[in-house]
């Protein structure tokens, strides 16, 4: 089934706008960008950005965070109650062997 042109020019023009970002992050760090770099860095209007992106904040829909840690305790609870935890067991010798 084709696409709605619309829809693959909107695709193409986020992904432009997250490899951008991703390019400031990476430079000055994600404390040290804001949006504003961002649409400098693309030659776009605040409005513009914000058509692609909300805010920093919002990551997009297909991408997965993964949290890996030894110490849940130390996790704030506004973490813990946004992410699906799965404990895992040291394998015994028997398993690793088979």
């Amino acid at each position: 089934m084709a696409r709605n042109p619309d829809e693959t020019r909107f695709s193409q023009q986020r992904d432009r706008v997250l490899k951008a970002a991703a390019h400031c992050f990476n430079r000055k760090g994600y404390s040290g960008t804001s949006l504003k770099d961002v649409a400098n860095m693309l030659g776009l209007t605040d409005p513009a950005l914000y058509y692609y992106v909300k805010n920093k904040e919002e990551p997009p829909s297909h991408v997965i965070f993964v949290l890996a840690t030894t110490e849940m305790e130390k996790l704030p609870d506004t973490i813990i109650s946004r992410c699906q935890s799965f404990n895992f067991k040291k394998p015994s010798q028997q398993i690793l062997k088979e």
